[in-house]
């Protein structure tokens, strides 16, 4: 009963993704792929990876505003909830035909990415799409957008115009560089999810969500490779 109405809850205070007068925009989506990008280059940095290995390094960088408390948060999010489960969530915030579809079309986009240049020009495609859109399900189409663009520039390997961020790691031919592009963006949007319903029993200032939600990314970023990994 207890964990229903937490979960009601939830859901009432972040039926509106926004934080006072600042919104996910595509600059703050950037900024957010930008973020990722950043923190999962420190979170992988042990080589073998292990689970105590990647938690060890994830909670030791430095977000501004952003406590253990609020990572652990994140972190149980995300171990809560499988992809099913995750997208589930998602999609409760998709109300319209068009965003769900622009949401699942972009998902196969990304999934399926195999070079760099032409996804590029891909998602700057679902970007138009996603401007036709309004409130909380612009903010989610944005934020996957972006965090997953500036995911597989980073995982790439460079022979596909990416900058091959795993190419420390053994064996890469056998890693779906494109599911862990679309597990950051997905991982993105969840990060957004659970930290401003974190913020609203805050406070956490608008620079730390926006920090919460690049690390929360790269965070899934750093599970979805070691998951492959294994």
């Amino acid at each position: 009963m207890k964990k229903n109405l937490l979960g009601l809850i939830a859901l009432i205070l972040i039926t509106n993704l926004s934080f006072g007068q600042n919104t996910v925009s595509i600059d703050v989506a950037k900024q957010i792929g930008s973020l990722h990008n950043k923190y999962i280059a420190q979170g992988i940095q042990n080589t073998p990876l292990t689970n105590s290995a990647l938690k060890d390094n994830f909670m030791k960088i430095q977000v501004d505003g952003v406590d253990d408390k609020t990572k652990n948060e994140i972190i149980d999010f995300f171990t809560k909830n499988n992809t099913s489960k995750q997208e589930e969530i998602i999609m409760n915030y998709l109300k319209s035909t068009s965003s769900r579809d622009l949401y699942n079309s972009t998902k196969n986009l990304i999934i399926n990415a195999k070079n760099f240049s032409q996804v590029l020009k891909d998602l700057d495609l679902k970007l138009e799409d996603a401007k036709k859109l309004t409130g909380k399900e612009q903010e989610i189409l944005f934020t996957l957008i972006e965090t997953s663009r500036s995911s597989l520039n980073f995982w790439l390997p460079k022979s596909s115009g990416g900058q091959g961020g795993g190419s420390s790691y053994t064996d890469t031919s056998k890693i779906n560089w494109g599911a862990i592009g679309y597990s950051d963006g997905m991982g993105a949007v969840g990060a957004l999810i659970r930290t401003f319903y974190l913020a609203a029993g805050g406070p956490l200032t608008w620079g730390a969500i926006v920090g919460a939600i690049g690390w929360g990314a790269a965070w899934g970023s750093g599970s979805a490779l070691l998951y492959q990994l294994m």
